[in-house]
């Protein structure tokens, strides 16, 4: 672990800690666990300074109260220069409207249609591999799922999905780059020119919603316009890439789990959901402080950057016992993964269901399906990424052609 960035303290015994120094999710995880064991808020002095709260109950209390703790400067640190995503980057009642809208997206109906395309995908990739007898999972199968997705989501053409993956990815992971705003415009440029394919030819998707309807008496501007789809693609892929990956990492490494969650549904959500917690994909997100705080007994000035570090609270040993165990038996299996409060993720049903899928698919399609090699879990911005799943299993056939 890089002691250096995890200092001994202040007189309060806040701790210095700055989560983008670290590569390894496994040291990022020690670092929070030295630094919460002193004092549940930890400091920073990078990017203009900020507090981190760490602690499970502190973590959900700020997350729950919008009015002391606002996302409307923008919830990275530091805040790249692109337009902000709604409606995650919005407070009540901006964030409420905005919530509307991708509710409607997102909703029970759209989500069915959605599990059925991604049921077909998923059998049309290990189509690709299960004859080879080993693949790579990350960028074989839990990589393309999400994308295509979130391409059928919004209507794009399945061929243009891995351009929207690689200008999305960009994005996410180049927030300090000097090289940020020819990204941004780089995405910018292709999202913009599909909604204006859509204003030409109008289809029945949400990409002409975007470029048509009007939206609180306004027809929505470029920014917005950019803003939202970059908010779909974080979290409609990227962290269901994460989560996706650690599902199949947890189900494949132990065998009598993948073989027991094919004929027990509940079994199979209390592991997404063990995932999620153990293995939290986007781990921490800016608030700014509306007025002086006091949180477990530091003092929070007004205006203050504040970091809600959702993966050290879902691992606070307060709230869970052994927190850094894979432990179904849990009971209290509730966690932060999706969020809390009025920003809790919109799109939390779907990214289950993907995982649900991908998991039982792959378990039935190739049952001696085994680990093949290390991983590791890597850090990267504020997303933690496994980044390779090697896998090695008997050959299979193919499904077949589907209609």
């Amino acid at each position: 672990m890089p002691e250096s960035e995890v200092d001994d303290g202040d007189a309060t015994g806040m701790a210095d800690l700055d989560p983008r120094a670290f590569e390894s999710t496994g040291e990022l995880y020690e670092a929070y666990e030295k630094a919460s064991s002193r004092c549940p808020v930890a400091r920073g002095t990078a990017y203009g300074g900020y507090y981190m709260l760490m602690g499970f109950e502190a973590v959900k209390e700020a997350a729950n109260d919008w009015r002391r703790f606002s996302s409307a400067e923008g919830i990275l640190l530091p805040q790249p220069p692109r337009p902000k995503a709604p409606p995650i980057e919005f407070d009540p009642p901006e964030h409420t409207e905005w919530r509307s809208v991708f509710r409607t997206l997102l909703s029970p109906r759209t989500r069915k249609a959605l599990q059925e395309q991604v049921q077909a995908e998923a059998e049309a990739l290990i189509d690709q591999f299960c004859e080879v007898g080993t693949a790579e999972l990350v960028e074989a199968y839990t990589e393309p799922i999400p994308i295509l997705a979130v391409a059928s989501l919004i209507g794009l053409d399945p061929e243009l999905a891995p351009t929207m993956r690689r200008l999305g990815l960009d994005v996410s992971n180049n927030h300090n780059s000097p090289a940020y705003g020819e990204v941004i415009a780089e995405f910018s440029r292709f999202a913009l020119g599909e909604v204006e394919a859509r204003r030409a030819a109008p289809r029945e998707d949400f990409l002409t919603e975007l470029g048509t309807a009007e939206f609180n008496g306004h027809r929505l501007s470029d920014e917005e316009i950019v803003g939202t789809l970059v908010s779909l693609m974080v979290a409609g892929h990227h962290s269901t890439v994460s989560a996706m990956s650690s599902l199949l990492q947890w189900v494949i490494t132990r065998r009598d789990l993948g073989r027991t969650i094919l004929g027990d549904r509940a079994l199979l959500d209390r592991a997404i959901e063990e995932t999620v917690r153990l293995n939290t994909p986007l781990h921490q997100f800016r608030r700014v402080a509306t007025g002086d705080l006091d949180v477990d007994g530091v003092s929070i000035p007004r205006g203050s950057n504040v970091l809600l570090n959702y993966a050290a609270a879902n691992r606070d040993p307060r709230q869970f016992a052994d927190p850094d165990e894979f432990d179904l038996a849990r009971p209290s299996p509730a966690h932060l993964g999706f969020g809390f409060g009025v920003h809790t993720c919109v799109g939390a049903p779907l990214a289950r269901a993907e995982m649900r899928i991908a998991a039982t698919t792959l378990l039935r399609r190739l049952p001696d399906i085994a680990l093949d090699g290390d991983t590791s879990h890597v850090f990267h911005g504020q997303a933690s990424l496994l980044d390779r799943l090697p896998v090695t299993f008997s050959p299979a056939g193919k499904t077949g052609p589907r209609s």
